[in-house]
């Protein structure tokens, strides 16, 4: 297992029970991302447990992730996250003052994305009106990482801010981030420009985010 750091909570020969959590999934050791190396023993042997006859070993089965859309994670931060911040999970930021420089990313790993699909991101103020939509017509995306991010007005409104992600016109999720006043931070140096469409997709050709099968790595930008 590549576990994070110091978050197994079992030990060896411990008996564990369906459900428990046993550690979180990290990219230690000699690892390129986040990912599980699983296996089931049966009296002594190591057995399949998707394709063994007719005995199943799941209790609830899942897809694999190459033929479903969906994200594993998404988040919000105050910068556009580099390859390994986005591999070891970049660091929340959903707070912001109320002052100029103000410049919300969120990040989301997605899987299952076929080529020529539409992207969307809807970023709302806290009444409820829209203030950026951006839009890409994506790449194929088997597991991989997609940003958006803008330049918020030099004192945008106060109160909690939403962005809303969409694949093909279906809502994914909806996150959001909070503006709050304050008369003592320092402040920032002006963005350069009101918006910034940043995107980024790391197409790593992986059979399934469950499956340890993978064949192919590529960054597109």
């Amino acid at each position: 297992m590549h576990l994070r750091k110091n978050s197994a909570s079992v030990s060896v020969g411990q008996s564990v029970v369906a459900g428990q959590k046993i550690g979180e999934v990290g990219s230690s050791g000699n690892s390129s991302d986040p990912h599980l190396h699983f296996a089931v023993y049966k009296n002594g042997r190591v057995i399949e447990v998707n394709t063994l006859g007719d005995e199943f070993f799941w209790q609830t089965p899942i897809p694999y992730a190459d033929d479903v859309v969906g994200s594993l994670d998404h988040d919000i931060t105050d910068h556009f996250p580099s390859f390994p911040e986005l591999r070891d999970r970049p660091e929340t930021v959903d707070t912001f003052f109320q002052q100029p420089g103000i410049s919300p990313h969120i990040w989301v790993h997605l899987h299952g994305v076929d080529r020529n699909d539409d992207l969307d991101f809807y970023f709302r103020r806290p009444d409820g009106s829209q203030y950026a939509h951006l839009h890409w017509s994506a790449p194929q995306i088997r597991y991989g990482w997609w940003i958006a991010g803008i330049n918020l007005p030099d004192y945008p409104d106060l109160g909690l801010w939403s962005v809303e992600f969409q694949h093909n016109n279906s809502t994914i999720f909806v996150d959001s981030f909070s503006v709050i006043d304050t008369s003592n931070h320092s402040s920032i140096p002006d963005p350069s420009s009101p918006l910034s469409l940043l995107a980024l997709a790391s197409c790593l050709g992986i059979k399934s985010a469950i499956q340890n099968l993978a064949n192919k790595n590529s960054l597109v930008k």
